[in-house]
């Protein structure tokens, strides 16, 4: 985690301003002028990321001295946002508005004092502008629309993106703003900070103004969005932060507006009435979603593909099925419970995704009245179905209503579950009240970690998929009584993970994965410090996870400091970079002493694309891709024979290590590839 903010690079840290834009023509002209005003330094640049369907301000921008990037997935500026920052280069991303008017010296007063170790958010004031006059501005300088007094004081403090810098690799190791919702996704990207140890600074001089709102139409709807905003984040952090109490600040309003009225303060009496607008406009906002995309079309050819979380980094898996689906022509749509903590980032770009955290009260309540209304035998059968599932997955039918509406609503016909976990039991609940058929794909840690009813979940579905016959054999030993299990391994995708360089031929190690017990890292360092540098030029073990600490000291003592390095996780692109830099890939998987084990991990499928030799346990599906031809097997947890597998194969000449990484290529992907394995899957579904 990098806490100093120069970036570790003794010098100066460069900053990159990013500012959505979503406006007409004379918006995009005055937001020139005022990014145009900044003092850049060398090494700064400014960027727009145009949020507009036609290109606006790209047409407007001339020669000026900004670039320009299309943000066009969806109508969302912490979509745009993450689009301008993806593009950026600075060392720290400046956001600002497009209604902000920066001062020329916002970046060097940000950067004027030293910044703390630990520090990776700075924030300033957002003041009124001083070129506006009339009762609605004013009503939003005194009230503190978009302040940062009462955030910044809050335990976790937040800051929103109207004026926040933030330091780029903190929003690469967060996966940036969540995507998706119309209002408070910066406030929760700074809690998701706070969650990861960085802390926010306040600069006090650093202050911009924000144009506010000029009419009463305009105020409502930013009231009630802040409002919808903030319900959501209620929804995804347990109730915080607490609602509101828009009932009380009405009748003060009330009796504020009359008492004004009768000492003849007409002014302060209209800015108490407009208060009273607010509090109403808050009221309604709390029961509507959160959320850019329009309602489900109706689609009946179309497949939902249901999981807990989306987009998981270490899920790209399910991306890959999905792209594959598609390139099959098979229309697909995302049903997620929530937002990971940790996205991929673009991760949803180009897919239609639906979360049950959006879901407000109102949306609630009419999809409940709905299924009611429509099903009401299946709807009071409810009450005893979902009594075969664990108490503590058994969501409230209201929850699960939106989801049925929406399959109703889209005659689709079936849902494949990702995970025999909540989604799994959310899925067969909404899909038996509208009568669609689930099949359930079982992977790893719900089934080994923290099985729940797994029993239950697996033999209501249609067919269950298992990603290797190891875990196929495991689910028919926990489920007895269950029909079909097919085996659908989650396959590669050969044109991606292609070797674009030729095999280096050198001694580098390479291992990809979350930094947990069941990966085995530990072992892969103990294997290193018993060859030394002698036999081992450099090993890169990419990935991020909560050992991290305890790895770092394991290298410490081992004295393997500089051989063995933790680059932290890293986007795909750099993944297969790493692949392509390494000479052997070592999976060395474990069962963890809580049970939780991997299935058959796709990356040692797309080493093997990648035609890199491995080494790896037999453990789980292991022994079901790694041959003799092109990697080894070693007992797990076994440090000392991992260690002979990885010296027998950098010792080989680099030729026949390249030739074993060309068969291991060519039989992956005749047994794992992609849209293979995707085409089985529709198979399996068109037959259940």
């Amino acid at each position: 985690m990098m806490t100093d903010h120069k970036s570790g690079l003794g010098r100066s840290p460069t900053v990159s301003v990013v500012c959505p834009f979503f406006g007409n023509e004379e918006d995009a002209r005055r937001l020139v002028r005022s990014l145009t005003a900044l003092s850049i330094r060398e090494g700064d640049e400014l960027i727009v990321a145009d949020n507009t369907p036609d290109g606006v301000f790209a047409r407007i921008v001339a020669d000026a001295p900004i670039a320009v990037v299309r943000a066009t997935e969806e109508r969302s500026s912490y979509h745009a946002r993450n689009v301008g920052a993806m593009r950026a280069s600075g060392d720290w991303l400046l956001f600002t508005d497009a209604d902000c008017v920066p001062p020329a010296d916002l970046i060097t007063t940000y950067l004027a004092e030293p910044i703390e170790d630990g520090v990776g958010i700075l924030a300033g004031p957002v003041t009124g502008s001083s070129e506006q006059e009339g009762l609605l501005p004013e009503w939003a300088a005194t009230r503190g629309v978009l302040s940062h007094a009462r955030s910044i004081a809050a335990i976790p403090p937040a800051a929103a993106t109207a004026n926040m810098m933030v330091l780029r690799e903190l929003w690469w190791e967060l996966g940036g703003f969540l995507e998706g919702c119309r209002s408070g996704a910066d406030f929760e990207f700074c809690w998701r900070a706070a969650d990861a140890g960085y802390g926010i600074a306040f600069r006090e001089d650093a202050a911009v103004e924000h144009i506010h709102r000029a009419s009463l139409r305009a105020i409502g709807r930013q009231m009630a969005r802040y409002a919808a905003g903030n319900a959501w984040q209620r929804r995804r952090r347990g109730g915080y932060p607490p609602p509101a109490k828009a009932l009380r600040a009405l009748g003060r309003s009330g009796a504020g507006a009359a008492g004004f009225a009768v000492s003849m303060q007409g002014r302060r009496a209209r800015l108490k009435l407009v208060d009273g607008l607010a509090a109403c406009a808050q009221f309604v906002g709390r029961g509507l979603r959160n959320t850019v995309v329009g309602p489900v079309r109706p689609s009946p050819a179309r497949l939902v593909i249901a999981t807990d979380r989306f987009p998981v980094p270490s899920e790209t898996f399910i991306a890959g099925e999905i792209d594959a689906l598609r390139r099959l022509g098979s229309a697909v749509r995302v049903e997620a419970v929530a937002r990971p903590d940790r996205p991929r980032l673009g991760g949803t770009h180009g897919i239609d995704v639906r979360y049950m955290e959006d879901e407000a009260a109102l949306a609630r309540a009419g999809a409940l009245a709905w299924v009611a209304i429509r099903h009401p035998l299946r709807f009071l059968g409810d009450f005893a179905y979902r009594t075969r599932f664990s108490a503590d997955e058994r969501v409230p039918m209201s929850v699960i209503a939106p989801m049925a509406r929406r399959l109703a609503v889209g005659r689709e016909r079936h849902v494949h579950v990702h995970f025999a976990a909540l989604a799994a039991v959310n899925a067969l609940r909404a899909a038996r009240l509208v009568g669609v058929g689930v099949s359930i794909a079982a992977h790893g840690h719900e089934l080994f970690k923290t099985p729940k009813a797994i029993p239950a979940k697996l033999t209501e579905a249609r067919f269950v998929a298992a990603p290797c016959e190891y875990t196929a054999r495991e689910i028919r030993r926990m489920a007895p009584d269950l029909g079909r299990v097919e085996v659908v391994v989650m396959g590669v995708d050969g044109e991606t993970f292609r070797r674009r360089r030729p095999y280096p031929g050198g001694r580098t190690v390479v291992a990809v994965g979350r930094l947990v017990e069941k990966k085995g890292f530990a072992d892969l360092i103990d294997a290193v410090a018993i060859l030394g540098s002698d036999r081992i030029e450099r090993v890169r073990i990419v990935g991020d996870g909560h050992l991290r600490r305890e790895l770092e000291e394991r290298i410490e003592r081992g004295g393997l400091t500089g051989l063995v390095e933790l680059p932290g996780a890293l986007d795909a692109d750099a993944v297969r970079g790493a692949l392509e830099e390494g000479d052997v890939m070592v999976v060395p998987c474990v069962i963890a002493t809580d049970g939780d084990r991997d299935a058959m991990p796709v990356v040692a499928k797309e080493a093997l694309a990648m035609e890199l030799p491995v080494v790896g346990t037999r453990e789980v599906g292991l022994p079901e891709v790694i041959k003799e031809d092109w990697g080894r097997l070693v007992p797990p947890g076994n440090a000392a024979a991992l260690a002979g597998a990885i010296d027998e194969l950098l010792s080989l000449p680099p030729e026949t290590r390249a030739q074993m990484g060309r068969r291991g290529r060519a039989w992956t992907l005749e047994q794992f590839d992609q849209l293979s394995q995707a085409r089985k899957l529709l198979g399996l579904i068109r037959a259940s």
